[in-house]
Formats: structure tokens, C-alpha cells, sequence
């Protein structure tokens, strides 16, 4: 049986992103937090690239204030 999906808000994600570029450790905080190293560094470069709008929530991707 597939393993259910987990879903993280934005706070946790924001928490442990700022845990990582403090530590320099992707792969040490991904395992502290119990989460995919592969989808940190994900998170990393979501939230370099998009500060500010990083982490919509509910599936939805980022828009930039063009888009919107």
C-alpha cells in the first residue's frame, strides 16, 4: 500500500530552510527533521529564488506580482 503524502505549512518549511543555510548541512537538518534531503534543497532554492512569495501553500505555484 503507497504511503500517504505528507504536507508541511509554511512555517515549518521556513523553519527548517533557515536551520539548513544556518548549519550549511542539508542532508544532517533533512535527517533531524525526518524529511527528503532532495526536497529541502528544493526548498532551499524556492525559497533564494522567491523570498518573498516562497511557499504558497495548497499545491499552488508561485506567482510573481506580474502574474497576478
Amino acid at each position: 500500500m503507497a504511503e500517504e503524502r505528507k504536507n508541511y505549512d509554511k512555517e515549518f518549511k521556513l523553519k527548517v530552510v533557515e536551520v539548513s543555510f544556518a548549519r550549511g548541512k542539508v542532508k544532517e537538518v533533512a535527517e533531524e527533521y525526518e524529511i527528503d534531503p532532495q526536497m529541502l534543497a528544493t526548498w532551499r532554492s524556492q525559497y533564494k529564488n522567491h523570498k518573498e512569495i516562497a511557499f504558497p501553500g495548497n499545491g499552488k505555484k508561485m506567482q510573481t506580482e506580474a502574474e497576478k
